[in-house]
């Protein structure tokens, strides 16, 4: 082990910007060592053109589920070491990876649960076939302890957690873009690997792209526990102190650690980019780690200088890319100018024309209206742009030009609960004007009942009831008065009944008290109508 090395937080993000190649310094993107997940379908040419100068060619890439059972893209001529690397080191260690509630059972089979399920698959995918058709196939081979039912389509099914990872050691890829799922033989496959290979290798590699990181962090890319992974665990490693926190890096590694400068950089980011990784690390904040890690339809994430500064979605709209950003605190002028490039970058990834610059048309683009449309703006200082459409129709340069934002009339924007800048890749934007700070906290309370007009402030009772026998209510009336006052019994009516009259009436001991009688003949102090309870 090498000495400690103690750095920040900021030094750390400079490095992982540098090593996953967010610089777009050249050459292939470092990160396709561990492969570019691609959920959804298409987030790993976003994922390749953050790190790309020119056009993303995905092509000479094999899409397949490798850790995790994830879809990922990888190099073709990695995949045999990279299936020797994640097979399983023990059962255990394939339990914890397959373990799922409906299948317990077969989960304890371990490395057999795997071995089964990729022999089934090896024999059955000998072209290109329907998953629906290989996963009734592949059903039908594995033990049923492996299987469960599915009640959507009535039929017995082998887990998705176990079918899925068995896929890359049988050999078997997907083909992209293929509706309905399609998997496929890879040619020229080995076979099944035999045991666990080069899977220190592999955490070294994770650490590299991903870390400085934990074994924790390494247990959790790989699916599994760190008990299973300690025993492979790497030795060649440093201890890294991140503001006091510990965590591992290649030793080699460390010098890169070192001298990483600040990013200054603005990248889209999709939701599964390996930089989104260590989401403790990159935001500390829980409540915006909800917004960014969505269990189901995450946004993407907006990179400003290394810091998750907001998040974006991006909708294909005939023959261009509307993409919505949706910023945490308001974004400046120039970089505003980034994220307009960076979504060009996104339509020319989803294939879409590249849109041309203001020069290109030979004049400039009028600036997009700013308009507040009913949103409350959760951070100070947010605006949100209105929709506008350009009356000219096309520019000189011949491309058509479309002003796209959020409002509430436009059924295919959904309103975020934070004030949204919507961008399209054709239209430049203009810094927003500020809006006024809202209240400090201390005024806050008075405006308690403005600000929440759908949940109004109740008062409380000012007399306090004792229920005293079945269907009875008894009043008795705050300090300083000495004795209690009784009101006669007031029966306690069914729900949606109403009352024969609101008048109440006074006992003899309340008469007692009188003072000169009000309208209904009691005391005026005890004129306050009691609403019977509800039984």
């Amino acid at each position: 082990m090498s000495a400690t090395v103690a750095v920040g937080r900021d030094r750390v993000l400079g490095y992982r910007v540098a090593v996953q190649g967010l610089d777009r310094p050249g050459g292939a993107p470092a990160v396709l060592a561990l492969g570019v997940q691609d959920t959804p379908p298409g987030s790993a040419r976003l994922a390749l053109a953050a790190r790309t100068a020119g056009a993303v060619d995905d092509g000479a890439l094999t899409l397949l589920w490798a850790a995790r059972g994830a879809p990922h893209l990888h190099r073709p001529a990695d995949l045999p070491d990279l299936a020797a690397a994640l097979w399983p080191v023990s059962d255990a260690d394939a339990t914890a990876r397959i373990l799922s509630t409906p299948i317990k059972e077969g989960a304890r089979l371990g490395v057999a649960a795997l071995r089964a399920t990729a022999d089934a698959l090896r024999a059955v995918v000998t072209g290109p076939m329907p998953k629906g058709e290989v996963s009734a196939a592949v059903s039908a081979r594995v033990p049923a302890s492996l299987t469960l039912w599915c009640a959507s389509c009535g039929a017995q099914h082998v887990s998705g957690a176990v079918f899925q990872q068995a896929g890359l050691f049988a050999g078997v890829r997907l083909e992209p873009g293929a509706r309905p799922t399609t998997l496929a033989p890879i040619p020229g496959w080995p076979g099944i690997p035999d045991a666990a290979a080069g899977t220190p290798g592999l955490l070294a590699a994770i650490l590299r792209l991903l870390g400085p990181g934990t074994l924790a962090d390494a247990a959790r890319h790989l699916g599994t526990t760190p008990a299973a992974l300690r025993p492979v665990w790497p030795g060649d490693l440093a201890e890294v102190r991140i503001d006091g926190a510990p965590a591992w890096l290649p030793a080699d590694a460390v010098d890169a650690l070192r001298a990483a400068p600040p990013p200054r950089l603005v990248r889209l980011l999709p939701p599964s980019d390996p930089y989104l990784a260590a989401r403790d690390l990159l935001v500390p904040d829980r409540a915006r780690q909800k917004v960014i890690w969505r269990p189901l339809a995450g946004p993407g994430a907006v990179l400003v200088d290394g810091e998750v500064a907001g998040t974006w979605r991006a909708k294909a709209a005939r023959d261009a890319l509307a993409v919505t950003v949706s910023p945490f605190a308001p974004l400046a002028p120039a970089t505003l100018e980034e994220v307009e490039r960076e979504a060009a970058v996104a339509a020319a990834a989803r294939g879409l024309p590249a849109a041309a610059s203001a020069s290109d048309r030979g004049e400039e683009l009028q600036p997009v209206a700013e308009a507040v449309v009913h949103v409350e703006p959760s951070v100070p200082r947010e605006r949100v742009v209105g929709a506008h459409r350009d009356p000219r129709g096309r520019q000189p340069g011949g491309q058509p030009v479309e002003r796209r934002g959020v409002a509430d009339q436009d059924p295919r924007v959904r309103l975020a609960r934070g004030g949204e800048v919507a961008l399209h890749p054709q239209v430049q934007l203009q810094p927003a004007r500020p809006e006024p700070h809202p209240a400090p906290a201390r005024e806050g309370g008075r405006l308690g009942d403005l600000g929440q007009p759908h949940q109004p402030r109740v008062e409380r009772p000012r007399l306090r009831l004792a229920p005293r026998g079945h269907r009875d209510q008894d009043v008795v009336q705050p300090e300083p008065v000495p004795a209690p006052v009784r009101h006669d019994a007031l029966p306690v009516r069914p729900a949606g009944q109403a009352l024969a009259s609101s008048v109440p009436r006074c006992s003899q001991a309340s008469r007692r008290h009188a003072a000169p009688l009000g309208a209904t003949g009691c005391p005026p102090s005890n004129r306050s109508t009691v609403a019977p309870s509800k039984a």
